[in-house]
C-alpha cells in the first residue's frame, strides 16, 4: 500500500475561496484558510504595528478585536442558516455582523480559528488527489 504525495497538498482555490463547514445543525460557515498570502500579510502588518507601538506585552483582549475584524474580512466569508431568535428571519452576512458575532461568541471564534488553520479542510477531493 502506498501513500500519494498529493494527499499532503492543499487546494489553493479552496484556501482562497473557502469551504462550507457545518458549525451546528442547520448552520454552515464559509471559511477560508489562514495560510493564504493575503491573511499572512495582514497579520504580519498588524504584528509590526503592535511592536512599534508597545513595549511588548499584550493579552488576548488586546489582540482579539483586530483578529475578529481580520477573520470577518478574510476568513469567515459567509454563512448559511443563521437566523434571528425567531428562527425564521435570516441574518444576511456582513463583515460588521461577523465581527460582532466573533467578538461576542468564544465558541464561534474558536471554531473559525481552528477550522481556518486545519489544512485537512483545504485538501483536494480524494478522487482528484488520486488522479494526480
Amino acid at each position: 500500500m502506498s501513500f500519494s504525495i498529493s494527499r499532503l497538498l492543499t487546494d489553493e482555490s479552496k484556501k482562497q475561496k473557502g469551504v462550507w463547514i457545518r458549525f451546528a445543525p442547520g448552520l454552515r460557515l464559509l471559511i477560508c484558510s489562514t495560510s493564504t498570502a493575503e491573511y499572512q500579510a495582514a497579520a504580519k502588518r498588524h504584528n509590526q504595528q503592535v511592536r512599534g507601538l508597545l513595549s511588548g506585552i499584550l493579552d488576548d483582549a488586546d489582540v482579539r478585536p483586530f483578529i475578529c475584524k481580520l477573520f470577518a474580512k478574510l476568513v469567515l466569508r459567509d454563512w448559511d442558516g443563521l437566523t434571528e431568535d425567531d428562527e425564521v428571519t435570516p441574518i444576511p452576512y456582513s463583515e460588521e455582523k461577523a465581527t460582532d458575532l466573533l467578538m461576542s461568541s468564544d465558541e464561534l471564534y474558536n471554531f473559525v480559528s481552528q477550522q481556518a488553520a486545519n489544512p485537512d479542510n483545504f485538501r483536494p477531493d480524494l478522487a482528484e488527489a488520486e488522479k494526480n
